[in-house]
This record gives structure tokens, sequence and C-alpha cells, in this order.
């Protein structure tokens, strides 16, 4: 069968578009500069080998062609023509870009993926996505941030997805293999609330959710509250989750436990209404022997109230910071040396790095 030629009647090129070809290829004749559409009507295969509603295409505008998908739009999507002008401007690495549509067959003009993110998950072996210890390695933890950078982007025009889910996500093999996430904006909808951003940002975290659920994937702790604080933060939420200290080594929390009591007068108020308490014994009765051993040396140089959160922290950075002065056998007790001092925090407060992390970067930071 004879591949179909298409001639897009609406919308109008873009007329930025139309003056750059122009510009590039002055005085050539013939020069087209309304898109062209070339059905080769054979549809992609998912990750497991089935048939998506995606065909091959070639998408021509000018003397350029290129590779492209049609995605047909149902018309269960009323809204979607009053938002194609802004789809179609709207560019992200994250999103799939939308090139054109043709009105007759309700088709958008999408640039390349390879399958969906479903499938491609389902095939994915758990030790490439995750540690035995709860947390996401890299692969998995980049596409949960640049899922994110996406929706803020969106949100910074003034825009929110529309019942944003797994079925719009898709991943595209790069030239080295890597697979890369890829989002399809089918529609989107003005701001009207903050209401309506925070369903935005719940959306998110339910596809990350549905995303460790199909995976039988537990997260610990720090993971968990790496995923809810997707979202938080009123602005740079990627490079925010990037430097979560879900990741962090004892060399990075060090640095950061240090860093956070440098301006006492600024952080304390935040802290002691954190959420975070002094550690009790697992009896509720008292605290444990070995912190109080720990006040008990560290007030020779300095006070600590048991009613401020802000003080167990100043505690744990003052003990951190003169370590070589603990006496000897109080070191043996903590570990040895500073990576089992913190280690020893850790265990008395197992949310203390993001609970810390959270409350200093949080929507009311600047």
């Amino acid at each position: 069968m004879a591949d179909q030629e298409w001639k897009f009647e609406a919308p109008e090129p873009d007329p930025a578009v139309v003056a750059g070809i122009k510009q590039v290829f002055h005085g050539q004749p013939n020069i087209q500069t309304e898109g062209q559409v070339r059905n080769l009507k054979i549809k992609i295969k998912d990750f497991d080998g089935q048939e998506l509603e995606l065909s091959e295409c070639f998408y021509k505008l000018g003397l350029v062609e290129a590779p492209r998908l049609l995605k047909r739009v149902k018309s269960a999507v009323p809204n979607f023509v009053s938002n194609y002008d802004f789809i179609s401007k709207f560019h992200h690495p994250t999103a799939v870009q939308v090139d054109n549509y043709y009105l007759h067959t309700e088709s958008l003009v999408v640039s390349r993926v390879n399958g969906t993110f479903t499938k491609w998950l389902a095939q994915m072996n758990n030790n490439d996505l995750f540690t035995a210890e709860g947390t996401t390695l890299p692969l998995i933890r980049e596409m949960i941030i640049d899922l994110s950078t996406l929706v803020e982007s969106l949100i910074a025009k003034g825009r929110v997805p529309v019942d944003l889910g797994l079925k719009d996500l898709y991943i595209k093999i790069l030239p080295d293999g890597t697979p890369k996430l890829q989002v399809l904006l089918i529609e989107v909808s003005k701001v009207s609330s903050t209401a309506h951003m925070e369903g935005a940002w719940a959306n998110v975290r339910k596809i990350v959710k549905d995303c460790f659920e199909s995976r039988g994937f537990h997260p610990n702790n720090p993971t968990t509250s790496f995923c809810n604080y997707i979202g938080i933060p009123p602005k740079n939420i990627g490079r925010l989750l990037e430097d979560f200290p879900d990741q962090w080594d004892n060399s990075r929390k060090g640095i950061f436990l240090l860093e956070s009591c440098a301006n006492a007068g600024q952080v304390s108020f935040k802290i002691n209404r954190s959420g975070l308490v002094w550690p009790v014994r697992s009896d509720g009765l008292g605290y444990p022997q070995l912190l109080l051993e720990l006040i008990s040396h560290c007030e020779q140089k300095a006070e600590y109230n048991e009613n401020f959160p802000y003080d167990y922290v100043k505690l744990c950075r003052d003990s951190y910071k003169h370590f070589k002065k603990i006496r000897h056998w109080l070191k043996i007790k903590l570990g040895g040396n500073r990576d089992g001092l913190l280690r020893q925090f850790e265990e008395w407060s197992p949310n203390l790095w993001s609970t810390l992390y959270t409350t200093l970067n949080g929507p009311n930071c600047k």
C-alpha cells in the first residue's frame, strides 16, 4: 500500500518557524513552509511486543523531513484544540515534542519514543532500579526528578497537566542505550488555585508510588521522605530533589550537620517546630544511657535544653565537630570514629537528615 500524504489545514504554521526557514533558505525556489506528513501506517511495538496506538510517519516542514509518530487524540478530550497552542510551544527535555496537529483525523505529530514506561518498567530487573536496602538507583531516581521538573515548568507557565498518570509516560532509548523518560501531554488546564497545584503534585507522587508497588519495592525511610518531598518546595524542585539526603554519604552528612547550626538565630525556630524530638529509650522512659553520657561530656563546653529539638541538633553537631576531644572510652561506645557517630545519630533518629533538610528547604525558605 502506498504511503499516504496529508496536508495540514489547522492550525496555521507558527510564524516564527516560517520566518526562520525563509531566512535559512533565502533565495531558494519552491520553499514549502506548510507542514506535510507521510503516514507509513506502521504501528510501533511496545517493549513487550504489543502494538501501540502510535504510527510511524515522516514529517516535512520546508526542506527538512524527519521521522515522527502519529498519535490519535480521542474525542474524550474536548478541550484539546484550545490546549494545542500551549502544548505545541511548550518545550522541556522530558516532554514529548508536539510538532503539529491534523484536524481531520484528530492526530498529533509527535517526537519518537520506543515504548511505554509501564512496559519498560515491567521488563527491567529490580537490581537495576533499587538497592536491597530500599533506596532508588540513579536510573529511576533521575526519572522521578525529570518528571518533577516537567510539572514545575508547567506550573511556572500557569498550567497543570490534567489527570497525569502512568498512561502518559513513555521511554525513549538514547543513542548510547540510556532510557530517557518522556511525557506526552494531551491536556493541560490553567492553574486556578493552590489546591489545583497541589493536586498536580499529588498525581506525581501517586505515579511514583504506583511505580514502586508494581515492582514490589519497599522504600526505606529516607527514600519515602524523598518521595513525600516532591512538590513541597515552591521552586528549584529539581535541584532540591537531586541533593536530597537519601543519597548522601557520611562526608555530606557531616558537612550538612556543621552547616545546619551555623546561623542559630535563623534555624533554631524552624527546627524547634520541625517535628524532630530528643531520642528516648524503647520503653519511652527517659533518654538512652549513651545519649546521657554524651550530654554529660559535651555540657562541659555548652548547655543543652532537652525542651528544644534544636539543642539536640546542636549536641550532634558539637560532638561531631569536636569528636577528637571526646574521651576514648566514650568514643568507642559511639562507634570509634565520626562515621560511627553518624550511625549512632541515625539509630537514635532514623529521619534526622530528611527532617532537617525539608525543614531548612521547605515552602517558607528562600
